[in-house]
């Protein structure tokens, strides 16, 4: 069967020249190609792909977006926002004036005497080794409900309702939190079982 493009007919034909004039000692087989020009006699999904993809600079809060028990609406808005890609043209990478109080009333009791509203501080304090792992899951947990309600209430600003009041607003993520960590616990997970309380003793 000949190609439609001439060229590859060429190829082809040269491939064929070279198989007739060369004297192989061995069966011709099949070598596929790794890192380093070197050749592995079976295909290698994972060498394949690291051969094909564009190298890329390691991405330093991907646990702060996917961990475990996240919520996946969360979590996906909150990839969203740390890619700068919202369409609704709120850039939820900056706090501000409004968002600070909200920030303050949730997170104070987490963070204590680290508390920040410095959009990198917080981040390099969600990777940090002092965190318990309860400790760390609510902060990371609190960032994406907090993010999500927010651009959740101004998006429906956008779209003609009226605005809510911030205390409405705390109260709503408040609840968010409680239920995920009540849900966790219900789920037998040890590691977080202590979570729900210690989310009521941030609230003091």
């Amino acid at each position: 069967m000949r190609h439609r493009i001439d060229l590859l007919n060429r190829v082809e034909e040269d491939i064929e020249k070279t198989r007739a004039s060369a004297n192989f000692e061995e069966a011709d087989i099949v070598k596929w190609k790794s890192k380093e020009d070197t050749y592995r006699p079976r295909f290698n999904s994972k060498a394949t792909r690291l051969l094909i993809r564009e190298p890329q600079t390691m991405c330093t809060w991907a646990e702060d977006v996917w961990f475990k028990h996240a919520t996946p609406k969360y979590s996906f808005f909150y990839w969203v926002v740390m890619q700068n890609k919202l369409s609704t043209g709120e850039k939820m990478l900056k706090w501000n004036a409004n968002v600070d109080p909200i920030w303050t009333v949730l997170a104070k009791g987490i963070l204590k005497e680290k508390f920040t509203t410095n959009w990198e501080d917080l981040i390099h304090l969600t990777q940090a080794a002092s965190l318990t792992i309860v400790s760390r899951f609510v902060l990371r947990y609190t960032i994406q409900a907090t993010i999500y309600g927010i651009w959740r209430k101004r998006n429906s600003r956008r779209h003609g309702e009226d605005p809510s009041p911030p205390v409405k607003l705390i109260k709503m993520i408040d609840k968010s939190v409680r239920n995920r960590l009540n849900s966790i616990k219900l789920q037998g997970d040890k590691d977080y079982e202590d979570g729900l309380l210690f989310w009521f003793d941030t609230r003091d």
